[in-house]
């Protein structure tokens, strides 16, 4: 079945506009319920409950919260139209930007500009920096998206193996394992996208390079990527 994975959910998110979300969350849901079986927690009467991020922690084993501080309400309401522009920007993105719930928080300390985690799903943090700039905002609110659809997808089919070393990043960046480079060659392209889509041409470059270099790293460990993760580093080439 991983050998097909791309086409189970019609590509990779956004970069393909005909990528089905709803096949792929229907799929997370029949998962987390199995989860759930197993360690004896008991079902909702509504099964669209799995897609909210409380239920998403229950069944995430070995979940590790993240520190954060609950948003303002004007903080909310930045989050909420960097949403629209982004939709503004790329219609196709809609499904991908409101239909699956995520909770936005602001990080508890360091300076990082957004952060999220694979081991607390559906759950987004923005820095100080970004909150203060409708720049930062957009990009890094589409930054997490992207990471957050990824990680669905990893619910399902591992996208590196276990033995895998890790690498740096062409940032600088240390200790990051493949399926964390497909996720910075992932942002770079949808980046690409967006900048695009706006007519801010200047980032477009920088983006592709950075892009590029994360590929190089992926094609030179293809042996720790499983089928699903060459598949998803070949199509983020192609849109590189």
């Amino acid at each position: 079945m991983s050998d097909g994975a791309l086409e189970l959910i019609n590509g990779v998110p956004f970069l393909d506009d005909g990528f089905a979300p709803t096949h792929l969350t229907a799929a997370v849901v029949a998962v987390r319920q199995n989860r759930a079986a197993r360690i004896g927690l008991p079902n909702p009467a509504d099964p669209r409950r799995w897609l909210t991020p409380d239920h998403a922690c229950l069944v995430r084993f070995e979940a590790s919260e993240v520190p954060s501080i609950p948003l303002t309400q004007d903080e909310d309401r930045k989050v909420s139209d960097s949403l629209v522009r982004l939709e503004e920007a790329v219609p196709a993105w809609a499904p991908l930007l409101w239909s699956l719930p995520m909770r936005y928080a602001r990080i508890a300390s360091g300076e990082s500009l957004s952060a999220s985690s694979f081991w607390w799903p559906q759950h987004i943090l923005l820095g100080t920096e970004t909150l203060a700039s409708d720049l930062e905002m957009r990009e890094h609110v589409l930054h997490e998206h992207c990471h957050q659809w990824l990680y669905l997808i990893e619910e399902l089919w591992d996208i590196d193996r276990p033995e895998a070393p890790t690498f740096t990043l062409p940032s600088g960046t240390s200790n990051r394992s493949p399926r964390e480079v497909i996720g910075a060659a992932h942002v770079a392209a949808a980046l690409i996208r967006m900048y695009r889509a706006v007519g801010e041409k200047q980032h477009i470059e920088p983006l592709k390079q950075y892009g590029l270099g994360c590929i190089k790293l992926l094609e030179s460990a293809t042996r720790y990527l499983t089928p699903v993760g060459t598949q998803i580093t070949q199509r983020i080439k192609e849109e590189l």
